[in-house]
């Protein structure tokens, strides 16, 4: 975690300090209603998690649009040894089942599928990659997914909303503009990555699927994979790495210092109420008021508000939301795989 950091602190140090090049430049909401609108596709993703609504999560309508064989290089451990079998990759886009919610450009999906040549034997294990912070293409994920050949475990590399050939035209690379914006990718890119693990179980009937990822991706692999394994009968997983709870980098970690704190301070008082009631406070509430920068200080009030407000998306939080509403309905947890076998969602996380 601590190189990631580093690299990232660098990253962001050689970026000039221009507004526009800073997290949530346009304050809570680029444009009147954004907030609405990113409240109702959270309060879609929670009803579907609880299961207060019936609404199934259905596979992927891919259109494969490339494909090619790569030659692995002398140095490459991509294949099992003797494999007559090459790499192959494959590129495909969808429509997102967030479109509705979606900038223009966000609205079709992108994704890059890895798996080898002579494919008669289908996949039994698939790996679906999510990205960490700033990762807004495939190359770094491609190159673990090549590896995991030589386990013959088959990948799933998702372009994430807001990100690469996904990004609006006036966003500064991956810098979302409003915490609006924020909540709809997390909640688009949930969406799209358990729609795609129900693409693996209706394609590969056999197969099992794990979420995995780095930071951010971590976290959204981590609901996914609860969101896919309450939708499907499949065996499905979860493997994140240096992922947390919620998005608290941005109050305490490198992120800190790359976000617009002028323009959060002067946006309208209670403009996140409606998406803050969304979820019961109870539970963490007084994490949140104990949070603290990493040089020990206390949150200013602008820091407070926003850290109140990403506080929504804390996992716990939701996972509990999850079991209460469950059990008001006689319904039971979802089971995830996880190392060392089976255990209930709360004991994994």
């Amino acid at each position: 975690m601590a190189y990631l950091d580093d690299w990232y602190s660098t990253l962001a140090k050689n970026l000039k300090a221009g507004s526009t090049k800073r997290f949530f430049w346009k304050g809570y909401e680029g444009a009147p209603g954004e907030m609405e609108k990113a409240t109702s596709l959270f309060k879609d993703v929670l009803d579907t998690i609880t299961g207060r609504n019936e609404k199934k999560i259905k596979p992927l309508a891919l259109r494969w649009i490339s494909e090619r064989v790569v030659e692995p290089s002398v140095f490459s451990a991509c294949l099992t040894p003797g494999s007559t079998s090459m790499p192959i990759i494959r590129q495909a886009e969808f429509d997102s089942p967030a479109a509705q919610y979606l900038p223009k450009e966000s609205q079709t999906g992108q994704l890059m599928y890895v798996w080898k040549t002579g494919g008669v034997v289908p996949p039994r294990k698939i790996c679906i990659m999510l990205p960490t912070t700033g990762d807004a293409f495939y190359w770094f994920r491609k190159q673990i997914a090549l590896d995991l050949l030589s386990h013959e475990i088959a990948t799933v590399i998702p372009m994430f909303p807001y990100y690469g050939k996904r990004k609006p035209k006036d966003q500064f690379h991956h810098i979302i503009p409003s915490v609006s914006d924020f909540f709809v990718q997390i909640c688009s890119g949930v969406l799209e990555a358990a729609a795609i693990g129900s693409w693996a179980a209706a394609e590969f009937p056999e197969v099992e699927t794990v979420f995995t990822g780095v930071s951010m991706g971590g976290s959204v692999a981590n609901v996914a994979a609860i969101l896919a394994a309450s939708n499907s009968g499949s065996k499905v997983g979860t493997c994140c790495v240096v992922a947390t709870c919620s998005a608290t980098s941005f109050l305490t970690g490198v992120l800190h210092n790359r976000i617009a704190w002028k323009e959060l301070s002067e946006a309208p008082r209670g403009v996140a109420d409606e998406l803050k009631n969304l979820v019961a406070v109870e539970n963490v509430s007084e994490q949140v008021k104990m949070m603290t920068k990493e040089n020990g200080e206390e949150l200013l009030p602008t820091e407070q508000n926003l850290a109140d407000t990403i506080e929504v998306l804390n996992l716990v939080r939701i996972v509990r939301l999850m079991e209460e509403t469950k059990r008001d309905l006689g319904g039971q947890l979802p089971m995830l795989d996880a190392v060392g076998g089976k255990v209930k969602n709360s004991e994994v996380f």
